[in-house]
Parts: C-alpha cells; sequence; structure tokens
C-alpha cells in the first residue's frame, strides 16, 4: 500500500461546545438503555453492542523492522501480546439476527508497557474498538448522542416493526451499492447486508498517536480483505 503519513498537529484536535456536557449525556443515556435491557430480561447488558456473535483468544505478534509511522504505541517494539477478541452488533437491545446493523470488533491487549492516561496508572491491558465501516458515522460527541437518543428510545420496542423496516433499508442499500453508491445512514438503521461478522474489515473509530505521526488500526482476515 502507498500510504503517506499525516503528522501530528495539535490543531487537529479540539473539544466541542458544551463537551463535557455531552459526555455526561451520553453515559447518562447508555445506561438507560441498560436499565430497561435489564428490567425486560433480568441480564445486565451493555449499553451498545451488547449482542455478542463470538468471544475469541488469541495472540498478536508485531514483527520486527516495521516502518516509522506503523512501530508506535503498542506496536513500537517486537513481541507477542495475549489478546481477547469479542465480535458483535451495534444495538444495546437483543435483535433477531433478521435486524442487520453494522458489525463491531473489540480487541485488549494483554501485557501492554507504556504511559498510561490519568487513572489508569498499573494497568497492563490496551483496548482497540474497531466497526466494519471505514469512517465513524458520527462526526462528534453531539450528533453520537443524537443517535444513541434514537436507540434508547426504541430499545426492547417493536421488534416485528425493526425486522421489517430492516428488509425495506436493506433493500435500498442493495439497490444504491448496485449503481456504485453505499450509504452508512441506511446500514446505521438497519439496512446493514446480512454478512458474516467475520467478512468484512474493521476499522478502529479514532485516529491515536503513539509517536510522530497519526495512526489507525484496521483489522482484516487477509490481505486480499484489506484492499480497499
Amino acid at each position: 500500500m502507498n500510504i503517506t503519513p499525516i503528522p501530528y498537529d495539535s490543531s487537529f484536535e479540539h473539544a466541542e461546545e458544551d463537551e463535557s456536557e455531552t459526555c455526561e449525556q451520553l453515559i447518562k443515556t447508555m445506561r438507560e438503555i441498560a436499565q430497561t435491557t435489564w428490567a425486560h430480561s433480568g441480564h445486565g447488558l451493555r449499553g451498545v453492542h451488547a449482542k455478542s456473535h463470538g468471544l475469541l483468544r488469541g495472540e498478536l505478534r508485531v514483527p520486527a523492522g516495521l516502518p516509522e509511522a506503523y512501530a508506535q504505541g503498542a506496536f513500537a517494539q517486537p513481541g507477542e501480546w495475549p489478546l481477547v477478541m469479542r465480535l458483535s452488533t451495534v444495538p444495546g437491545d437483543i435483535l433477531d439476527d433478521a435486524v442487520s446493523t453494522p458489525r463491531g470488533m473489540a480487541l485488549k491487549l494483554i501485557g501492554v508497557d507504556g504511559v498510561r492516561l490519568p487513572g489508569s496508572e498499573g494497568q497492563i491491558t490496551q483496548d482497540f474498538v474497531l466497526v466494519n465501516a471505514p469512517v465513524f458515522g458520527s462526526a462528534g460527541p453531539k450528533q453520537f448522542l443524537s443517535g444513541l437518543k434514537l436507540l434508547a428510545a426504541t430499545t426492547d420496542r417493536v421488534p416485528t416493526l425493526k425486522k421489517a423496516v430492516s428488509a425495506v433499508l436493506r433493500g435500498a442499500e442493495k439497490a444504491i451499492e448496485q449503481v456504485g453508491l453505499e450509504s452508512g445512514t441506511l446500514k446505521a438503521l438497519g439496512g446493514h447486508p446480512q454478512t458474516h461478522p467475520w467478512a468484512t474489515p474493521t476499522s478502529a473509530r479514532c485516529r491515536c498517536c503513539g509517536g510522530r505521526t497519526w495512526a489507525r488500526c484496521r483489522w482484516c482476515r487477509s490481505r486480499r480483505n484489506c484492499r480497499r
């Protein structure tokens, strides 16, 4: 791949207006989703990505001689790290498989050294959160909160209607993909193609910087699977 690394610049990062308040609202809304599913099922579920499709254990191997742009953070030195992986779908309630939404993947590396964020001193794990889309569906926290509130309002409600709407949205998404386009909005609302959770590449939700350039993680089953 011909990739030109983007040098880190602090101007790329800035907080939205009232971002701390938005974060409090995100926490509150996720808690409401979890409380709704607890009241209906008696099971403690995550506020989002509640439905797991697989839990795996494995090992991450970082080879020696990576280019400088890649050799940063957990990948700065060659070595091997145990990991735990979870495959999931986005909503906070356990939906029928006929309701197709984007797929998620979470990785937890164990035994990672390095500088820690405040409050995580002494820990030895690093998490990566990925979704099978090249970019995140929300441009910022406020837009993400709007979508999350929609999920909260429909959590554990009208399951038959959700299946019918998903079928219609899948048809619409298939139609626009036949002309070379795609819609992240249709996919997020239930129009995601009914692909196997392991079948498509996943990308980290945000860029990170452990060196002099921005980095972003992408997980692929094979080189062929990761070409785009």
